[in-house]
């Protein structure tokens, strides 16, 4: 039970209906999204990483 007294599957159960289609508008993610805050510089080499912020 939560704090509320109701059952975390029963409060799932009361909103919208959502349906995901996995097979549909499929592409590769961008390697640019991946990087690494003040990254060390060997590391960051090492990693190959395309970003350090």
């Amino acid at each position: 039970m939560s704090p509320t007294g109701v059952s975390p599957a029963l409060a799932a159960a009361d909103g919208p209906a959502l349906t995901v289609d996995t097979t549909t508008g499929r592409h590769p993610i961008s390697p640019y999204i991946y990087g690494m805050n003040f990254a060390d510089e060997a590391l960051a080499k090492e990693l190959r990483l395309p970003v350090r912020r």
